[in-house]
């Protein structure tokens, strides 16, 4: 059979008592199913995607039911095999399917951008106003089992996953049993509630190995931030559009990073520089980056505001610790930092209480741009006064008082050095003699701690 909207060949039985009833070996192909399905007056929702498909497979066709078996279908460029059944004549078709696929574009079935310039605000002007079309959620229903080799999603790529969905009344369900997720592991559920007039999202996701640069750039193009990344997410979030749906995101989530860097920022520089005047956003210092060994911190969401209060990170120039939270509408953070210079190499395990800059840090304004200050009160209304006062806490911005440090150690080994002297000498010289060996003892001490003077120029 050729027709303008169907090609068909078949090899079978076929009856037309009772409607058409075939069994046999079919093929098929059609450069639209949204054109077939209206051609044969069960039209579509409105919505992208169900363009051209083929297909070769074991058929039985009967009035109200489709059945394909050990089939080879192709649909929008993505190809399958496996079985699959339709039933017709409800409210929508329901599919029956078991499949391994070469790819799930979801791409192909999201709406294409609106024409109409989205309303925003400067500080939301990166989250779209721009309606989000659920629709093709209520074209069919469906019970899938899939297999596949690739997953994408608008800029994010999934390798080899396992899943069930149900589909019901615009409602996805999908459990994720096995992901293949940025060179690591993933298990997760996700459900797309379309049937709403307010679409809702939830989903939870457990993650390991993750290549943390490649994810955070797909998924938020961020790419200051690489490791090795674990991830656990139970989010959820109401509405029609992206501003809406990051407003009312709610749940908790929480990361860790192992062996990585930030990348193009010297947190060590900005320590240091934020002693002597405000930074009006992040040290970019080009290549140079902030090596850590362990970067980590816990979540809780509430109306799109994530706070958090146990944020860590061991390096081996750095220890930082803080609490804060980051509001996903506005892309701002508010942020109280404890960080502490250290010299030593080792920060894997690393100790967090070490010396180092004693005034916390506080970063608050827009992600890109924040301002960085010390936590010292009118700091913003009199940078001066608070300058001076910082740098009389702790030596001039140096972070340490190194002079004040050796006069305690060199007093704490003269009271030591006398105590030994006591023990060891005992009753067997005078208490003359002992004085004079203390003494001794305490010069040489000062001469090791203390400055030497100068010989006297001789004259020529």
């Amino acid at each position: 059979v050729i027709a303008s909207r169907l090609n068909l060949q078949f090899s079978g039985l076929a009856r037309l008592k009772d409607g058409l009833q075939l069994a046999g070996t079919m093929e098929a192909s059609t450069r639209s199913i949204r054109e077939l399905a209206k051609w044969t007056g069960n039209p579509l929702q409105p919505g992208k995607g169900l363009g051209p498909f083929s297909a070769r497979a074991g058929l039985d066709l009967t009035p109200r039911t489709i059945k394909l078996s050990k089939a080879k279908i192709s649909l929008d460029g993505m190809n399958a095999q496996g079985s699959l059944s339709v039933k017709l004549g409800g409210r929508r078709p329901a599919i029956t399917a078991s499949i391994g696929m070469d790819q799930i574009n979801v791409n192909t079935y999201l709406a294409a951008p609106s024409n109409a310039p989205a309303a925003s605000t400067p500080a939301t002007s990166e989250w779209s106003n721009r309606p989000i079309d659920f629709s093709g959620l209520k074209a069919v229903d469906a019970n899938l089992s899939i297999a596949t080799s690739q997953i994408v999603y608008r800029d994010v790529k999934i390798g080899t996953t396992r899943l069930t969905a149900t589909l019901m009344g615009g409602v996805l369900k999908a459990k994720l049993k096995e992901m293949a997720f940025y060179d690591g592991k993933a298990n997760g559920v996700l459900v797309l509630n379309g049937a709403r007039t307010r679409p809702v999202i939830q989903g939870a996701l457990n993650a390991t190995g993750l290549n943390g640069f490649r994810l955070l750039r797909d998924f938020a193009k961020f790419k200051r931030l690489e490791g090795t990344a674990q991830l656990r997410l139970s989010l959820a979030a109401t509405g029609r559009s992206q501003r809406e749906l990051v407003s009312t995101l709610a749940g908790k989530a929480a990361f860790r990073f192992t062996n990585g860097a930030i990348r193009g920022i010297n947190i060590a520089a900005m320590i240091r520089n934020v002693q002597k005047s405000i930074l009006g956003g992040w040290d970019k210092s080009g290549n140079r980056n902030t090596d850590f060994s362990v970067l980590s911190a816990s979540f809780v969401f509430k109306d799109g505001i994530g706070r958090n209060d146990d944020l860590q990170m061991l390096g081996p120039l750095v220890r930082l610790t803080g609490k804060g939270e980051v509001d996903m509408l506005s892309r701002r953070i508010n942020y109280r930092t404890e960080p502490k210079l250290v010299a030593t190499l080792k920060g894997q395990g690393g100790k967090t209480e070490l010396s180092g800059l004693a005034v916390p840090v506080i970063i608050k304004g827009p992600w890109a741009k924040p301002k960085i200050y010390p936590d010292i009160k009118g700091i913003l209304s009199n940078p001066q006064a608070a300058y001076d006062k910082l740098r009389q806490l702790i030596g001039k911005g140096k972070g340490i008082d190194l002079k004040a440090q050796k006069k305690k150690l060199t007093g704490k080994l003269s009271k030591k050095a006398g105590k030994i002297v006591d023990d060891t000498l005992g009753n067997t010289v005078d208490e003359q003699t002992r004085t004079s060996i203390k003494k001794k003892g305490r010069k040489l001490l000062r001469g090791l701690f203390g400055k030497k003077k100068k010989p006297a120029v001789q004259p020529q």
